[in-house]
């Protein structure tokens, strides 16, 4: 019983692990589509001025 446990513990923390690693990739892509948009919003700013 206690290998079945320890078994099952291993698989949850390697499932998180692999669940954080989704959340930061997809926390850097929000981040640089953030920075992408306002690039853009600065590019448009930029041409109206001119």
């Amino acid at each position: 019983m206690a290998d079945v446990l320890e078994i099952s513990q291993n698989d949850v923390q390697e499932e998180n692990t692999k669940i954080k690693k989704v959340g930061n990739f997809i926390n850097d892509k929000k981040i640089k589509l953030k920075d992408k948009v306002s690039n853009i919003e600065i590019a448009k700013e930029m041409s109206e001025l001119v």
